[in-house]
């Protein structure tokens, strides 16, 4: 929310994470914000500073659906039972940056 933005900001925060960007198995039932609202709230003059991160039910695809430039990091807390949390993540960040060079 704004109001959390503003708490970061005070606070002096890096860093704050904008969730749930997407609907998320960790939250069933919850609606995540989509890429309309996660920009809105972005954008929003306090969310200059801290950098705003996207969470929840983020991945390769629904990445590409927020403003890069509004997106300054991402985090993919799930995976696939068969792979590690780590190495899908990081899969999944290399594969969004390399699909978003010119």
């Amino acid at each position: 929310s704004i109001a959390d933005l503003l708490r970061a900001r005070r606070a002096r925060a890096d860093l704050v994470f904008l969730s749930p960007a997407f609907p998320t198995a960790s939250h069933a039932g919850a609606p995540g914000l989509g890429p309309l609202r996660w920009a809105t709230i972005a954008r929003h003059p306090f969310a200059s500073s801290p950098a705003i991160a996207a969470l929840g039910g983020v991945d390769g695809s629904t990445i590409m659906r927020l403003p890069a430039r509004l997106v300054a990091a991402w985090m993919a807390a799930g995976g696939p039972e068969t792979e590690p949390l780590g190495a899908f993540a990081s899969r999944l960040m290399l594969q969004a940056l390399e699909a978003r060079q010119p």
